[in-house]
């Protein structure tokens, strides 16, 4: 993000969007992840993995990085709920 000439202050903040996003997804997964498989669960969030980090890579702007960073619910939040839901 400093590459993108954004101060240090809003980058703090664009990555609390990442946060908020893991929170709303926490907060609503039980409804809307009932009755899905852990291995559709995984395969969502490797997908979502995968088109963040492409996203990123193919358009380095600070637009499509806040973007992304709702995509940290599919991967990371995603990730662990499935993992939770396993054990």
């Amino acid at each position: 993000m400093k590459e993108l000439d954004v101060s240090a202050v809003y980058i703090g903040v664009i990555l609390n969007i990442a946060v908020l996003s893991e929170i709303l997804f926490f907060a609503f997964s039980d409804r809307l992840l009932k009755g899905r498989s852990i291995s559709v669960m995984f395969m969502i969030s490797a997908g979502a993995a995968v088109t963040r980090w492409t996203l990123l890579f193919l358009f380095p702007s600070t637009p499509v990085f806040i973007f992304t960073q709702i995509f940290h619910s599919l991967t990371f939040g995603l990730t662990h709920y499935a993992f939770m839901r396993d054990l």
